[in-house]
């Protein structure tokens, strides 16, 4: 079986926005430099089409190469209502994780300057993370990463862009 990784927007009013997203990569070990990332397409450089699927609410959602952190492009992932689910967010199959083996969640961000919310999240409860991604929200710490897998624990690092 595989495991799911979604990306969605929330706000607490329901309204969506935008985020800009680059370099989004899962690995197996202590950081994200130790073996090969299990997320296709995780910096963004192809066409969404080819490893991404993008829900209805998250149509708005584009590849763009005017802003990046690395490479040729990023995603600016847009939504016009808040996500939580496969039906309302962009979302991938990702290669399986093992329960208990240490793995790293990493990505570079540039906030909105509307309230979203992102949130990066894999199935069956893995891994969560939703970083303060308000304008004023500066850099993100990195939290726990090579924790091991479990549902309690939050072992993901978002960065600025």
């Amino acid at each position: 079986t595989s495991s799911r990784i979604y990306l969605y927007i929330g706000s607490d009013r329901n309204t969506g926005g935008s985020i800009l997203i680059d370099d989004l990569r899962l690995t197996y070990g202590k950081n994200e430099i130790e073996g090969p990332n299990l997320i296709r397409n995780g910096n963004f450089e192809s066409p969404l089409e080819d490893s991404w699927t993008v829900s209805e609410n998250h149509q708005a959602t584009e590849i763009d190469s005017q802003n990046r952190f690395e490479g040729e492009s990023a995603l600016l992932l847009s939504a016009t209502s808040n996500g939580f689910s496969k039906n309302t967010s962009v979302w991938q199959d990702t290669k399986p994780l093992v329960l208990g083996r240490p793995s790293t969640l990493i990505s570079y961000f540039r906030p909105s300057l509307t309230s979203a919310i992102l949130t990066i999240r894999l199935s069956v409860g893995f891994m969560t993370s939703s970083p303060n991604t308000s304008a004023s929200s500066g850099l993100c710490p990195r939290c726990l990463p090579g924790a091991l897998n479990n549902p309690a624990i939050d072992c993901s690092s978002v960065r600025n862009l």
